[in-house]
């Protein structure tokens, strides 16, 4: 069986760092500019201005970092679950699993570029002889589960969507749905008006992720009381994911074992 909740205590120990790498700086930063704060020597020097910004912003792009790691590791988690009921999807449903893992396959082989790269051919050649032993000779120890959750864009609410359409998930929304603790975070909204809350909340945080990356200065309104505010939601909706893949798992589960079932008796 699949466990969801690894990846998510992982996440959660990392955004415990930011955040306390951000209160940190918090609280050197309320301290007597003609005072040196003393822990150790040499003693603390005061931060310039602008660094609390400079530190948020960074911690924004690390935490974007994370979350999509994160993702990727959930989908990997049920890919890996997924491909042993191969054998009793039923003919539809492998045919679309094969679908989805050759693209993603031949998306990576994309990716690998002979400019100025020399062992490009032996990077090649590796996944090559992958694709051909997985899918096509159906030897499963060369399935690389990984690949499936391996997407060029951020991953906003659509791309989520796609990479564990991917693995088999159906109704994810449905499923965060379900979470309290995510419903209160969105302010509560009606099931109608809750994907596309998620949605907007995740561009506006890769809106402003991504400003951050490509700015100069790096410090244009992110501010520590955004970055925590940011971190929160991100909590709360990883620990709502991976409720809900489980709950997906779950639901996986009972159809393949319904396809094999009614191809038993046909």
């Amino acid at each position: 069986m699949p466990d969801f909740t690894l990846a998510n205590a992982e996440f959660d120990r990392q955004a415990t760092i930011l955040e306390s790498l951000i209160r940190s700086i918090e609280y050197i930063g309320r301290q007597n500019i003609a005072e040196a704060l003393s822990i150790s020597e040499p003693s603390l020097l005061p931060l310039p201005p602008g660094s609390q910004n400079t530190m948020a912003a960074s911690a924004m792009v690390l935490l974007a970092a994370h979350f999509e790691e994160y993702i990727r590791q959930q989908v990997e988690e049920f890919a890996k679950a997924a491909v042993t009921a191969y054998a009793d999807m039923g003919t539809e449903h492998q045919e679309r699993w094969l679908d989805n893992y050759w693209r993603a396959g031949s998306s990576r082989l994309n990716r690998i570029r002979p400019k100025g790269d020399p062992s490009w051919a032996n990077e090649a050649q590796t996944l090559l002889l992958n694709l051909l032993e997985y899918p096509v000779r159906q030897n499963m120890s060369s399935f690389i589960a990984e690949m499936l959750a391996e997407h060029d864009n951020n991953m906003r609410w659509d791309t989520i969507s796609e990479v564990t359409a991917r693995v088999g998930v159906q109704k994810l929304s449905e499923k965060l749905f379900r979470s309290v603790d995510l419903k209160r975070e969105v302010e509560n909204p009606k099931k109608d008006l809750f994907t596309p809350i998620l949605r907007g909340k995740l561009n506006e945080f890769y809106k402003t992720r991504n400003g951050i990356v490509h700015s100069i200065s790096q410090n244009s309104g992110i501010g520590p009381t955004i970055f925590h505010s940011w971190i929160r939601f991100f909590r709360v909706f990883a620990a709502a994911f991976a409720d809900a893949m489980a709950d997906c798992h779950t639901d996986f589960v009972a159809r393949v074992e319904t396809s094999r079932q009614r191809r038993a008796v046909g």
